[in-house]
């Protein structure tokens, strides 16, 4: 994406974020290359394990691609929001309220994201934010800096 044109810059890119997605998909589709395998071994021709093992690299390779792009950057014009499979362009006058929030994640678990709610009530959830506390907190902190006037910024949340 680079870095947005302007003299304010904001850029948020956790690796724990990014680590926590890569394991996501090693488990997604370990776990169903793992089932397909024991379904289909007996009646499955001998290169199938072979086939198998390639199919699940491709799959974890692209997720680690993808992973790789979880970020948010800002200026005082616009924010880019790149989740793991989907991006998004927001002007700040588009933009009524920023703060940290949840995703759901597997098994209940929730994984922590930066909420931006636009003036249209639709609320985008950005997954680049860090799984540690002090570094969602510091996060959140510095983005305030870029946020203009007129926009409701919720830091004390989870």
């Amino acid at each position: 994406m680079g870095a947005p044109p302007g003299k304010l810059y904001f850029r948020s890119a956790p690796s724990s974020a990014r680590k926590l997605t890569v394991w996501g998909f090693l488990c997604v589709y370990g776990t169903l290359s793992v089932i397909a395998v024991a379904a289909l071994h007996g009646s499955a021709p001998p290169y199938f394990d072979l086939v198998g093992a390639v199919i699940l690299a491709a799959f974890v390779g692209r997720g680690v691609i993808r992973a790789a792009r979880i970020s948010v950057t800002a200026n005082e014009n616009e924010v880019w929001i790149a989740n793991q499979f989907r991006s998004y362009r927001l002007s700040w006058t588009e933009i009524e309220q920023v703060g940290a929030s949840n995703l759901p994640a597997p098994f209940g678990s929730k994984r922590p994201a930066i909420s931006f709610r636009t003036k249209a009530g639709r609320t985008i959830k950005a997954q680049a934010l860090s799984t540690k506390r002090a570094e969602r907190e510091a996060t959140m902190a510095d983005l305030r800096y870029v946020v203009p006037t007129g926009v409701v910024v919720e830091v004390g949340k989870k």
